[in-house]
């Protein structure tokens, strides 16, 4: 590459890592196209990038700072273009470790704790990592598109083998309905057997959490409080009680501002009234979850009064969204939260500093 042309390109160009809005997905692209002969290439320590041009892996490159170059990259060679100045091939950047994943779907008819059978819904997350990068890109990302899509592909494989496995481990005895912890348990050991499905994808199952599991008839587990709410809403005779679209959203930030310390919620629910199908569907819970998280930004108080208070974050949420649901599908209802669960470990931490503050007064 002469003088012109790297003043051309610019001196951004030069500079190669992962794209600020590609961290926290298993895989990102780089989007600046082919990299030029002599780029730094930065990558940091909980990834890793693959070369490949026309599915063929050229190599893998760890943490560190990398120049591409024939003594860095030796394995660049054979894909330099015709002039000398960049590699004809696409990067994939793979996160090796911490890659959270939202899980939050059905997962199948299941027998309830009454004895009857109803269709379970499952929200929680998966910790996934790998040690085999170019096994992630060849095999898991494949000819698909690296970045969301993959991560989704990886969910979708994840929530089929839970709804494999999971009526084995209720059957068997290995966990109860209400025992996410123990659900959480079965499903780990079924991760690292693979029988989650993982495998073809590349990643392995570091973690797995259930934060709940409630049937769409709202049965134990998923508690008297949401019967309660549905018995309202069916005495409201100027609106229908159909259920639709529920929704779970696992693990929102929110800032306790009396204690000085950022917390994770989990929420589930649903839209009751006219029911809603279809794209509409689709679009109603990404709204709902979309709301809760802007609201949970303007939070004062407390994250131990949260659960107190899903019946007043449900009207907040049907004031936003139903207005907008009318217009878009002239459909009406409410939304109504079921449960809203704190992460365990900093429940604990909010209650120590909560008791400190009482010992200190």
């Amino acid at each position: 590459m002469g003088v012109g042309d790297f003043i051309r390109s610019g001196v951004g160009e030069m500079a190669v890592a992962r794209p600020s809005d590609g961290w926290g997905h298993v895989t990102c692209p780089y989007r600046m196209g082919v990299p030029p002969v002599f780029a730094q290439l930065t990558v940091q320590n909980n990834e890793a990038v693959v070369f490949r041009r026309a599915g063929t892996i050229l190599g893998v490159l760890g943490p560190g700072r990398h120049s591409l170059s024939p003594a860095g990259a030796p394995f660049l060679e054979s894909v330099k273009s015709s002039d000398g100045g960049r590699y004809d091939c696409e990067l994939v950047f793979v996160t090796t470790t911490g890659t959270r994943l939202p899980l939050d779907g059905s997962v199948g008819q299941l027998t309830d704790t009454s004895g009857r059978p109803a269709e379970f819904f499952l929200l929680g997350a998966i910790d996934v990592t790998t040690s085999n990068p170019a096994a992630v890109v060849s095999h898991g990302v494949g000819i698909g598109e690296p970045g969301p899509p993959f991560d989704e592909l990886v969910v979708r494989r994840v929530m089929h083998g839970i709804r494999q496995h999971l009526g084995y481990v209720l059957e068997q005895g290995l966990a109860g309905p209400t025992d996410t912890a123990g659900i959480a348990a079965a499903l780990q050991q079924a991760g690292r057997a693979d029988h989650l499905g993982l495998a073809p994808t590349g990643l392995e199952l570091a973690r797995i959490e259930v934060s709940r599991l409630v049937s769409g008839q709202n049965r134990p587990p998923a508690g008297v409080h949401a019967s309660q709410r549905r018995a309202e809403v069916a005495a409201d005779e100027s609106l229908p009680s159909e259920v639709s679209a529920r929704f779970g959203a696992a693990r929102l930030p929110v800032w306790d501002t009396v204690y000085e310390y950022e917390a994770h919620v989990s929420v589930v629910g649903q839209f009751e009234g006219e029911a809603v199908r279809g794209a509409d569907e689709r679009w109603l819970k990404e709204q709902i979850v979309q709301t809760l998280r802007q609201a949970l930004t303007t939070w004062t108080g407390s994250v131990l009064e949260l659960p107190q208070k899903k019946d007043e974050w449900g009207r907040y949420v049907t004031q936003v969204v139903a207005p907008q649901l009318a217009h878009k599908a002239n459909k009406r209802g409410r939304v109504v939260i079921e449960g809203v669960e704190i992460d365990p470990q900093e429940a604990a931490e909010l209650k120590r500093r909560r008791g400190a503050a009482l010992a200190g007064r």
